[in-house]
């Protein structure tokens, strides 16, 4: 044998013996805690369970469920299986279809240790194949306990209180109690019903106790029903008159801007006086200044600019006349005889907020559904319309006016009466809270007597916590890249009837990292890039061809390429050729050509490196 193929087989074979020794150290295992999440489906995202570490590849692992990170806890004796299986088995979903004819599916004991909420269930999984996301399905169980019945009375009642609250005189049949029992315990995951007699006597028990709490539950149902039409019928007329407003006319005719002081509407040539408030003539001016900057009030620019002019005129003729009683006057006589000059802005007004707005933009909100402008309380807008009555000279349009008062008014009353109704209507809906929850208490008490605990707790069976899904990917932690040694039959081009039976080596190259650990009948992923390498050597032997002479290229060897198929974990089967340089058949000549000896190989395929590695560690 070839010196480099019987160091090599040594290194292997010394691998090989550390990686024996190391699996006899069998409880020597990472742990993986896992909490699950509430159950929303299971093939829902938000129903993963939290892992809190990457999973080991290649190597077998544990898996650790404490009690007290379940969905819901636990009594008394806890048990389970867990379902491992590679996620591309099963078309990309988390979900058992049940068929058994799963690559890498491992179903495995949940085996309990610990007490109290100190309870830890636990699974040895075996090694995973890396790079692949792997589902977890964990079917957690326990036994009933006390608390468990006492859950199953209490939603035997919330099952039940609204067929009691519809009819107190007969306060359901057995039947029904019997039907809301066995909801419960379908809720807890018990797997019997309760029996027919049993649940005969807690209707009878709740018949004795129950039916005042009842009779008060159900009047206050009907009271809270009634004042909810009510306030849908206020709503109605609410709605109804808000769409009136824009049926109303919006009457021209108003003579000067109105100004907005303390909530109230004043002509704003109210202020053209002689003992004016400096700080309401800045804020009329201030006013004014919005409307021009306002699109709302774009045809009206030109008036506001004019009274803009004149109140400053009349404010600087005032600072000017000082104390002078005779300037004064004439200031006032002046600006009254401008102000009949400038045009009338004819289109009534109201201030919301911060800002006057057309009384036609009110009446344009109107037609949409929620349109009203922010600020819009129509008893305040109703005063402003009087106010506003006072810049107008026609009595039709002040009639016109006098609509839009009644319209908000009318709004005002009803918005009132809506509030005082939804008042009411929360003050009972609080005292019927209350009292169904007396009666859900009787029912629970009803349902939660010694011939049903005992009947429950008879027909154990067995508690299902839910079936929960955890999804984890193992970390892709295979080399590409692997030593290869074998024997090729080669036949030569230049002689085919002189085959080689040559020993190489070389290196084989993957197109993903390899799992060494799964049978390859097991791996799941790309046949093509769990099987097919690229192969680059040397023969370690340099075979002649008769009658010829051959020259090495490196190594006074010879260099081969090829392709191979690994058939299990660490044999392949290859195709390619040998490289090598013949020289001319002239002896006189010096020239060579570049031959090629097409082979069929097989090989040992090893991943040294791993297998290094890991004789390293141990």
């Amino acid at each position: 044998m070839h010196p480099f193929v019987r160091r090599a087989c040594g290194a292997l074979a010394g691998s090989a013996l550390l990686l024996g020794a190391s699996a006899v150290l069998a409880d020597n295992l990472q742990t993986v805690h896992v909490v699950l999440a509430p159950r929303r489906g299971l093939d829902n995202a938000s129903n993963d369970g939290r892992f809190d570490k990457a999973l080991p590849s290649g190597e077998p692992f544990r898996v650790e469920v404490s009690i007290k990170d379940l969905p819901r806890r636990v009594d008394g004796e806890a048990f389970g299986t867990l379902d491992v299986w590679p996620k591309l088995a099963t078309g990309n979903k988390c979900k058992l279809t049940g068929d058994d004819d799963i690559p890498q599916h491992h179903k495995l004991a949940l085996i309990a240790s610990g007490e109290g909420d100190n309870v830890v269930l636990k699974a040895e999984v075996p090694a995973l194949q890396i790079g692949q996301e792997f589902c977890f399905l964990f079917d957690v169980r326990a036994r009933p306990s006390a608390a468990t019945v006492q859950q199953i009375a209490s939603l035997a009642a919330e099952a039940l209180v609204d067929d009691v609250l519809a009819d107190c005189t007969t306060a359901s049949t057995d039947d029904a109690f019997a039907k809301a029992l066995n909801k419960g315990i379908e809720a807890v995951k018990l797997e019997k019903e309760v029996k027919p007699e049993s649940a005969s006597r807690a209707h009878v028990r709740f018949q004795l106790e129950g039916s005042e709490a009842c009779r008060a539950a159900a009047k206050l149902a009907k009271d809270e029903d009634a004042q909810g039409d009510e306030i849908e019928r206020l709503g109605g007329e609410h709605d109804k008159l808000v769409k009136n407003l824009a049926t109303l006319d919006v009457p021209e005719g108003l003579q000067v801007p109105m100004f907005a002081d303390a909530g109230f509407l004043v002509p704003i040539d109210r202020l053209l006086v002689k003992n004016v408030d400096p700080n309401k003539l800045a804020a009329a001016l201030q006013q004014l200044k919005v409307r021009i900057s306002d699109p709302a009030y774009l045809d009206q620019k030109t008036i506001h600019q004019g009274w803009i002019r004149l109140l400053e005129d009349f404010r600087d003729a005032l600072a000017k006349a000082d104390a002078d009683k005779a300037a004064v006057d004439k200031a006032v006589a002046d600006a009254k005889a401008e102000a009949k000059k400038l045009p009338a802005p004819e289109l009534p007004e109201v201030f919301l907020v911060d800002k006057f707005i057309p009384l036609r933009a009110i009446l344009e909100a109107a037609k949409k559904p929620d349109g009203m402008p922010d600020g819009f309380k129509p008893l305040p807008i109703a005063g402003q319309i009087r106010d506003m009555e006072q810049a107008y000279k026609d009595d039709k349009k002040i009639a016109q006016l006098e609509l839009w008062v009644k319209n908000l008014r009318d709004i005002a009353s009803v918005e009132k009466s809506l509030e005082e109704a939804r008042k009411e209507r929360k003050e009972t809906h609080a005292k019927a809270i209350a009292a169904r929850k007396e009666l859900t208490k009787k029912l629970v008490d009803a349902m939660n007597i010694a011939d049903v605990r005992h009947d429950i707790e008879q027909n154990v069976g067995h508690v299902d916590t839910e079936y929960k899904l955890g999804r984890a990917k193992t970390p892709p932690v295979g080399n590409i890249a692997a030593i290869d040694v074998g024997a090729a039959l080669a036949i030569p081009i230049d002689a085919a009837t002189q085959p080689w039976l040559v020993p190489y080596t070389g290196i084989n190259f993957y197109f993903t990292p390899i799992d060494r650990v799964i049978p390859v009948g097991q791996l799941v992923g790309s046949w093509f890039l769990q099987h097919v390498s690229l192969t680059v050597g040397i023969t370690l032997t340099a075979p002649t061809l008769p009658g010829r002479t051959l020259k090495p290229i490196m190594f006074e060897r010879y260099p081969l390429i090829g392709a191979g198929i690994r058939w299990n974990n660490y044999s392949r089967v290859s195709l390619g050729t040998i490289m090598y340089q013949i020289a001319d058949r002239n002896p006189a000549s010096t020239d060579t050509d570049l031959g090629f000896a097409p082979f069929l190989s097989g090989s040992f395929d090893g991943d040294v490196i791993d297998l290094l590695n890991k004789a390293i560690k141990k």
